[in-house]
């Protein structure tokens, strides 16, 4: 299994810990994953308060990037993951954004057609790799332990 991995802004920062251990986590699940090339910030930050299209596009632009391969796109931060799926909501609504939208991408020779699925982490885990083949992995179980998910 193969996909592709958005870490945006937060991953590479102040949420390092988590990448390293959704990147643990996919390797010993066997999964490929292919960290989105030239990739930037989703635009959730203080964009959207100063330009709505810009901050769209932002977004967009990963999306752009995403969809002629093919492959779903997994979004750990849960502001990214909202931002890139807000994008599909307003394509798949045929929203007069998008059009706009394009015509921003186009200016960097890109297109967005609004088919990259976008998934969390734990969507991805559980719909796509399986809670089937993640039990047959786990080598300590957590029983009785409490966790407090990001």
């Amino acid at each position: 299994m193969k996909c592709l991995y958005y870490p945006g802004c937060s991953q590479k920062a102040s949420s390092i810990s988590y990448e390293k251990s959704f990147l643990a986590i996919s390797k010993a699940l066997g999964v490929e994953i292919v960290e989105l090339d030239d990739w930037n910030c989703c635009g959730t930050t203080v964009a959207i308060s100063v330009n709505e299209i810009l901050s769209l596009t932002l977004a967009s632009r990963n999306l752009a990037i995403a969809e002629p391969l093919g492959l779903p796109l997994v979004a750990p931060c849960p502001s990214c993951y909202v931002t890139l799926n807000k994008i599909n909501k307003l394509f798949k609504e045929k929203s007069p954004l998008v059009e706009k939208i394009n015509e921003a991408l186009g200016k960097g020779g890109l297109h967005y057609n609004g088919t990259v699925e976008v998934l969390n982490v734990l969507d991805f885990l559980v719909n796509k790799v399986g809670v089937e083949k993640i039990s047959q992995k786990v080598t300590r179980p957590l029983n009785g332990v409490k966790i407090a998910p990001y």
